[in-house]
């Protein structure tokens, strides 16, 4: 059976749902998951030298058309830098860890009296350090596939009788395997989106204190103004945008639900098709925002606790997050790809059982990059 590693995952498991007699599960996009392979995509095309990852992928490929799903991932990669961190410098065992270093920037008396030399006054000898502020990532070893009814990673089975001899259109072997690309991508899109969740920098709809606000029928809805206030607070933290000059927003399906009563809203995203270079989820640019539709963004129900504001939601409501982040807010490293290990036990070969194991590490680098939005259903 094949491995799940740099060259297969990029294209995501979505490539092999729709292969042969299958019919086709729906799937989400997958936003994180992806934002985190484009970033080692990056990563592939810089260590090839490469000027961009459309031209790593190009090149890799030795002229032939890119599969649209890696052609979308090679353009995130080179329009939105920096959405995950990712690096390899690692040995291959777990415990290891990389630390990535931010330098801390101080200083004072900025104005020209200040710094004016003065002819009766010796400039001191006393130096000063340069300071810097790290972040450790360290890697561990993670397995799936997880069952959810017994609570624990469990190997999918191939009986060698079925393997060898069963009439079906659909390969055991094959489908195995896109379960277990499967697997890993939905588990690598959640742990991403929750490190970027690890802030308690929240802006509410309309300015309430708290979910506590979000009753039912009080309708704090989302509204553009609430994204350029969250907006804001990011930029008044003096966190840069992106290279193209712009903050990335994702919002849940719900959002466009709500703004369909927005004129303004309504004229921008009217622009949308005319816009080129489009990527997964993409639906409008409002200023410097390009707003991304994703579906597996955060969603609280009642009496569910939202973290960083403590509180719980009250009854009857639902309470939506989305999110509006700068560039190095979080981090992965790899030291083994996602691979395909086999049971040693196969009952005497009338049984084969499989999991993928990896080892990687993931981390919140700078949670100052990150503004969470909370709001509920107008």
């Amino acid at each position: 059976m094949p491995s799940i590693n740099r060259g297969t995952l990029p294209q995501n498991f979505l490539d092999s749902v729709s292969r042969g007699m299958r019919l086709v599960q729906p799937e989400p996009q997958y936003w994180f998951a992806k934002a985190a392979m484009a970033a080692r995509l990056n990563l592939a095309a810089i260590d090839a030298g490469a000027t961009t990852t459309q031209q790593f992928v190009s090149m890799v490929g030795g002229g032939d058309r890119v599969p649209p799903q890696l052609d979308e991932l090679a353009r995130a990669a080179d329009a939105y830098p920096g959405t995950v961190m990712a690096v390899d410098e690692f040995g291959k065992d777990a415990g290891e860890t990389v630390k990535m270093r931010r330098p801390i920037f101080e200083g004072g008396g900025y104005t020209l009296a200040a710094r004016q030399v003065q002819p009766d006054k010796t400039t001191s000898t006393t130096g000063q350090a340069i300071k810097a502020e790290e972040v450790p990532i360290v890697l561990h070893e993670y397995e799936g596939p997880y069952n959810a009814t017994a609570a624990e990673v469990q190997p999918y089975a191939i009986r060698d009788f079925d393997a060898k001899y069963k009439a079906n259109k659909d390969q055991l072997a094959s489908l195995t395997t896109m379960h277990l690309r499967r697997d890993y991508v939905v588990l690598l899109d959640t742990v991403i989106r929750d490190l970027f969740r690890a802030t308690g920098n929240i802006t509410y709809a309309d300015d309430v204190a708290n979910v506590l606000s979000f009753t039912l029928g009080a309708g704090h809805s989302v509204s553009l103004e609430l994204l350029f206030k969250a907006r804001k607070a990011v930029s008044d933290r003096n966190w840069q945008p992106f290279p193209n000059g712009r903050y990335v927003c994702l919002v849940p399906t719900q959002f466009n639900v709500d703004m369909l009563g927005d004129v303004d809203y309504r004229e921008l995203s009217a622009n949308h098709a005319a816009q080129r270079n489009l990527i997964y989820g993409h639906i409008a640019t409002v200023q410097d925002l390009d707003i991304f539709e994703v579906s597996t963004l955060r969603t609280y129900a009642a009496g569910e606790t939202v973290p960083g504001d403590g509180n719980a939601v009250p009854a009857g409501s639902e309470v939506f997050e989305g999110l509006i982040f700068g560039p190095q807010a979080v981090g992965m490293g790899t030291a083994m790809t996602p691979s395909a290990f086999w049971a040693d036990d196969t009952d005497y070969g009338k049984v084969a059982k499989v999991i993928w194991r990896a080892i990687q590490a993931f981390q919140t680098l700078d949670n100052r990059a990150v503004q969470r939005v909370l709001f509920q259903a107008a």
